[in-house]
């Protein structure tokens, strides 16, 4: 039963990080390190509902909210962008005259100008190794 405040209306639920079933079955998914994980609810987590494409977030402000080094959180970007879970739309920078953290877009998630969600990282496939000849 869903619980009302005194004026009627639903009360409002708390923002939460969603996983749709398809998305944490797929080969990226499995893929994916702990940290890239850690990263990822920290970028879903400033997912407002219509900004998707205009996530702020810098890699200091990543590695401080998912408790990681900066360096390992720069690679948890990096790992998620090439599995195809976030795409970068502007790249930040820092200087002591423009500071600017870079711009995410969720794939899983529409755009904020409406275009539907891309979902690359429904293509995504490991790459396979070719066998040397040993049978390792």
């Amino acid at each position: 039963m869903a619980s009302h405040a005194n004026n009627g209306r639903r009360k409002k639920a708390a923002p939460f990080v969603m996983l749709p079933k398809y998305m944490v079955g797929c080969p990226a998914w499995r893929k994916m390190s702990g940290s890239a994980l850690k990263v990822y609810c920290v970028v879903d987590s400033r997912f407002m509902g219509s900004n998707n494409g205009q996530i702020s977030l810098s890699v200091r402000e990543a590695a401080e909210a998912a408790g990681l080094a900066i360096g390992t959180a720069r690679k948890a970007l990096a790992e998620l962008q090439e599995l195809g879970f976030i795409r970068c739309h502007m790249k930040g920078s820092y200087s002591l005259k423009i500071r600017h953290a870079s711009e995410w877009e969720i794939t899983v998630r529409p755009l904020a100008s409406g275009k539907p969600a891309k979902k690359t990282f429904m293509s995504w496939h490991p790459i396979l190794k070719k066998n040397n000849g040993s049978n390792i």
